[in-house]
C-alpha cells in the first residue's frame, strides 16, 4: 500500500570516484559510522591517500599533517635550509 523510499539527498554515491571527492576527515567519519575503529579508519585513509603501514597505526590528525607538506612540497612551497626552493619531485 505504501511505498518506502530512501530520499535522494541521504543516497550516498560508492565507489571509488566518492572516495576520492571525500577528505580524509569525511573518509574516516563514514569508516566509524560502518564499524571500524577510529585507528583502523585512520590506516585505511592512509593507505587510501598512498602512505605506508607503521607499528602504531595513524591517526587522522597525523595524515592531515603529512598530506599538507606532501601538498607544501609538490607546489615547492617548502625551502631547504639555505633558503632555496626544494623541487617537486
Amino acid at each position: 500500500m505504501f511505498e518506502t523510499r530512501i530520499p535522494e539527498a541521504t543516497q550516498v554515491p560508492i565507489g571509488p570516484a566518492a572516495w576520492e571527492a571525500w577528505s580524509p576527515r569525511e573518509r574516516c567519519q563514514r569508516l566509524e559510522r560502518c564499524g571500524f575503529t577510529p585507528r583502523q579508519a585512520a590506516d585505511l585513509t592512509a593507505r587510501l591517500e598512498g602512505l605506508g603501514r607503521v607499528r602504531s597505526g595513524w591517526s587522522l590528525d597525523e595524515i592531515e599533517d603529512l598530506l599538507f607538506l606532501r601538498w607544501l612540497v609538490r607546489r615547492e612551497r617548502v625551502g631547504d635550509a639555505s633558503g632555496s626552493v626544494v623541487p617537486a619531485t
